[in-house]
């Protein structure tokens, strides 16, 4: 690693977002788990509360609007202040790759 580089990581630090509160944080300050970056104190609630299915979809190139969509419900449940997250997994339907979100709240 060049000096350049280690000087640009210390002034400007790489910034993630967390799934469930959606605030930006230090890469370093985040928690991974499977495929989801969580801060802190969205992690300890992550583990310790049950996680409900609250609404699932398909997506694809041809209905993206559904995917924007889930994403609007997630902030609309945060503005509530309920905690919430979306997964994402990929499956191939005819040629056509499909995108399947789950939006989970923790209660």
């Amino acid at each position: 690693m060049s000096i350049f580089t280690k000087i640009k990581s210390f002034i400007f630090p790489t910034r993630s977002v967390c799934s469930v509160c959606l605030k930006s944080f230090k890469d370093k300050d985040l928690r991974a788990h499977d495929t989801l970056a969580l801060c802190p104190s969205d992690y300890n609630d992550f583990q310790a509360l049950n996680h409900i299915l609250y609404k699932s979809i398909e997506t694809s190139v041809d209905h993206p609007e559904r995917g924007v969509g889930i994403y609007q419900l997630q902030k609309e449940l945060i503005s509530q202040g309920v905690k919430s997250y979306i997964l994402s997994s990929y499956k191939e339907v005819e040629g056509d790759i499909v995108t399947e979100m789950k939006l989970f709240c923790l209660k």
